[in-house]
């Protein structure tokens, strides 16, 4: 389920192997202690290595999916080990020093032993739900047998009850999972979902209308750096058309509407070694001119994302993508292929990727670029006539409208306008308000208006979302892009010159108050940032990756060869006994009766530690129908194992030892279990 076959193979293989195999090792609380310290260690570093991949929203699933093989140390101390279950006090510091002094002073230490069995199958059982093939039609089937697998074996009396159970639960799953599946999509496609992150093409809800603070984050989305030629002061993510109630969409014409169906493939074509996807709509081959302004963009990277660009781009280069397309107004999506993507971005000064404005010549024209909705159509007219805009040029309309902003209205981040209430006047929406009477808001404000205001004046015009790039760090060469530079402006078509402009209308006072809403601390969220984009870019060039990789084995392979190396040397198999501090350091004579200890574990469970194994065996005679063959048994085996005296009748002794060893097993066999407990659930019934 979690795509790792061979590394789950290998762990159960690990474990299970302690049921085939006699090496045991006396673990006692240091060795416990240790194992739990590995474990930390291990989890730390695969953190760590999880946050340096850039996976910081998949961190916890990721960690979860790894957490049977961080376990493991824990879980073979215990299969391997002589005591069936785990010191609670090994996992506490405190709890370890107590006991150390409690011995020390003689007095009494209560240990509370946990199984570490269940631990780890509730974790293999976590780890396969959030594993990226747990949505198989092999996964609920599997877990269901799993988990009954389990229940019946602690109670093998219910087994028909325990399946129906199972059964009716995996129903209610299927039919859960189902259920939330198909809520999930309908909530994503309503328009409550804001979506503000440039990252869906089609639909974008302003924050007009809304009242309170607008808040955007401090840290580091991009880093731009020039390499021939000046940054781009303005990149967008994505550009829309139409106006509705408060959100922007983008609708391509009726032919080609549908899912993505707007979306194009770029072209790729190759030129001195290096790959370049060719923005622009004709593909044509001068977009990767070396004489082109170009900038290197690095940031993190997320699956179909909009990717920033100038309102001229050309080309992308350097990038390591598995696809990349565009729309039919210029928005630019990728899918990285790391986490962490760096790349050029070329543009081209007298070229536009954005097609140009639709005019269907149809009874019914389908013209987005010129259409003012029916709710901000007064306002918009009203401020037209009363700045003359229609009878202006081009540029004498975008001096009119930014002069008027920039004279009688206000930047804020504070909004106070309210939305439009239902059955009121739509004259008094919350844009209408903002350009007749309350001249403040933010820059999607002044984008919106800027935008319906040209429309009505006959000039077509889009909206565009993205950021401004205004922080330089000289000392770096290079300029960064935060959450905070989050920017709204608009794309103006030049009739003249066929193509389409950037037009900011915002206020330029919007820069400073922007500005000094960094925390003291932001130098070192920044640090860290940068710190860990370059080192990941750095460990996945082909060269480092092998190196870092080697470094990272060799390691591990060097802990893993010192620990082996201390396993073996204080190894002992089943039925050896451990030196004892009395100073004697030898081992006891084994006796054929040890060879039914494996058997015995059906019938009377694991053998306590210091138990002997006579005193054990003696819990046998309810069981068996001839309790005479076990004494003789047992008498046999307490006078080889410690008679001191040599007698001609030993090898006599031993062959008959191994005898009724051969009859107690045959008697204690699958099939007289089986009917053993077959009679004890009967009589219970009764």
């Amino acid at each position: 389920m979690t795509g790792h076959p061979w590394v789950g193979g290998a762990m159960a293989l690990l474990l299970e192997g302690a049921r085939w195999v006699r090496l045991r090792w006396d673990f006692d609380e240091t060795a416990f202690s240790r194992a739990w310290q590995l474990t930390l260690g291990l989890t730390v570093l695969t953190v760590a290595l999880i946050w340096l991949d850039g996976t910081r929203f998949q961190a916890l699933q990721t960690l979860f999916i790894w957490s049977p093989a961080l376990l493991l140390p824990l879980q073979f101390v215990q299969s391997y080990g002589t005591r069936p279950a785990l010191p609670l006090s090994a996992f506490f510091y405190f709890a370890r020093r107590r006991n150390v002094r409690a011995r020390s002073l003689g007095l009494p230490v209560r240990e509370v032993d946990v199984s570490f069995d269940h631990v780890t199958f509730m974790a293999a059982i976590l780890s396969a739900s959030l594993g990226p093939n747990a949505a198989s039609p092999l996964f609920l089937p599997g877990l269901a047998a799993l988990i009954y697998w389990a229940l019946i074996a602690a109670n093998r009396q219910r087994k028909i009850a325990i399946f129906l159970s199972l059964l009716m639960i995996s129903g209610l799953a299927v039919a859960g999972q189902t259920g939330l599946g198909k809520l999930y999509h309908w909530l994503d496609r309503g328009d409550w979902s804001r979506r503000d992150d440039g990252n869906a093409p089609n639909h974008y809800r302003t924050a007009i209308g809304r009242l309170g603070e607008l808040k955007q984050s401090g840290n580091i989305l991009w880093r731009v750096k020039s390499v021939d030629g000046s940054i781009p002061s303005l990149l967008h993510t994505s550009i829309y058309n139409l106006y509705d109630k408060g959100s922007w969409l983008f609708r391509a014409q009726p032919e080609v509407r549908g899912l993505n169906a707007d979306f194009d493939g770029l072209t790729t074509v190759e030129r001195d070694g290096a790959v370049y996807y060719l923005v622009l709509p004709k593909g044509d081959l001068t977009a990767t001119r070396n004489d082109l302004p170009r900038f290197r963009l690095r940031g993190n990277a997320s699956a179909y994302m909009a990717l920033p660009v100038p309102g001229n781009v050309a080309s992308l280069t350097g990038f390591q993508l598995d696809d990349a397309d565009r729309n039919a107004v210029g928005t630019v999506r990728v899918l990285p292929k790391e986490a962490v993507i760096d790349g050029m971005i070329l543009s081209d000064p007298a070229a536009t990727p954005d097609n140009p404005p639709w005019r269907d010549p149809q009874p019914r024209p389908f013209t987005p670029d010129l259409k003012v909705p029916d709710d901000e159509l007064a306002a918009v007219r009203e401020t037209n006539l009363k700045l003359g805009l229609r009878d202006l040029p081009l540029d004498r309309k975008l001096a009119a409208i930014r002069s008027w902003f920039r004279r009688d209205f206000r930047y804020t981040r504070y909004l106070s306008i309210p939305p439009l209430s239902p059955g009121s006047n739509a004259a008094r929406s919350a844009l209408s308000i903002f350009l007749t009477s309350k001249h403040e808001g933010h820059c999607e404000y002044f984008a919106s208006a800027a935008t319906l205001l040209l429309r009505e004046a006959g000039v077509p015009a889009r909206y565009a979302i993205g950021y401004a790039v205004m922080e330089t760090d000289f000392r770096r060469g290079e300029s960064v892009v935060r959450g905070i530079h989050g920017h709204a402006w608009c794309r103006v078509w030049d009739e003249s010159n066929q193509r389409w402009l950037d037009f900011d209308p915002t206020p330029p006072d919007w820069l400073g108050r922007e500005s000094p809403r960094l925390s003291s601390w932001q130098w070192l969220s920044d640090a860290i940032q940068r710190g860990r984009e370059d080192f990941y870019l750095w460990r996945n060039e082909p060269g480092n990756r092998l190196a870092g990789g080697s470094i990272i084995g060799g390691l591990g392979l060097i802990g893993a060869i010192i620990i082996g190396r201390n396993l073996w040397r204080s190894r002992r198999r089943g039925g050896e006994t451990p030196t004892i501090g009395s100073g004697w350091t030898g081992q006891a004579t084994r006796t054929p009766l040890h060879d039914l200890e494996k058997t015995a574990r059906k019938w009377l469970g694991e053998r306590p530690p210091g138990k002997p194994l006579g005193r054990w065996l003696t819990g046998l005679r309810g069981h068996l129908d001839s309790p005479a063959r076990l004494d003789e048994a047992l008498d046999l085996h307490q006078r080889l194992r410690f008679d001191p005296v040599e007698c001609p009748e030993k090898t006599t002794q031993v062959a008959r030892l191994e005898e009724l060893t051969k009859q107690l097993r045959t008697a204690m066999s699958g099939a007289a279990l089986r009917r053993l407990r077959k009679e004890a659930r009967e009589s219970s019934s009764t």
